[in-house]
């Protein structure tokens, strides 16, 4: 027991002598070893630190990015609904065009077929007004051969004839009014200047 107590006294009183049971034992390595491993620990729960930060750091931004997302696909489903909304207006907007359409093409018929009648009542009108007013005259034992003239764009007459010393001019209307005479009057006298 006495070489016990005098190595543990040695080792507690002599430092020389400790580093040197130290270095024997390998236990100044060990030191070190430990030593560099807590420098090694500091620095690794340094990064983790660091990485944790980054990782809160990425979750605060999926999560603002994961509420934008839900924002903008609320958007887009409220955009579809009225686009859905729009496409079925336009289809009943389609559906009525296509009665519109069909209305006015029965009208343009109806108006083709009253242009057609109205022609054809009009020249049996003016066929009719150059008959009377040659009867009319004959009556009064003037002849004269009436029908349609065009001096020109402007100046139509519906009954015009001459004998060389009577003129006729003349509309055929089915509705005639003193304005309607003094038109006709007008364009005579419009029609004479122009000719003289």
């Amino acid at each position: 027991m006495f070489l016990k107590d005098e190595f543990l006294r040695l080792l507690e009183e002599d430092r020389e002598f400790r580093y040197a049971i130290m270095g024997l034992l390998g236990i100044v390595n060990l030191r070190n070893a430990v030593s560099d491993l807590v420098s090694a620990m500091r620095a690794l729960t340094e990064e983790v630190k660091g990485v944790r930060a980054d990782v809160n750091e990425l979750k605060s931004g999926f999560s603002s990015l994961g509420n934008r997302v839900s924002k903008i696909e609320t958007r887009i489903g409220s955009i579809e609904t009225r686009i859905s909304s729009i496409e079925a207006r336009l289809d009943g907007v389609e559906v009525r065009l296509d009665k519109v359409e069909g209305r006015l093409d029965r009208i343009e018929e109806s108006l083709d077929r009253i242009d057609r009648t109205m022609e054809r009542m009009i020249m049996s009108l003016e066929e009719e007004a150059n008959y009377v007013a040659q009867y009319y005259l004959g009556q009064r034992g003037i002849v004269v051969k009436t029908g349609p003239t065009y001096l020109d764009a402007r100046y139509e007459f519906d009954i015009y004839g001459t004998n060389g010393r009577v003129t006729v001019v003349g509309e055929a209307k089915v509705r005639a009014g003193p304005d309607t005479v003094r038109e006709v009057n007008d364009r005579v006298n419009e029609a004479i200047k122009q000719l003289s």
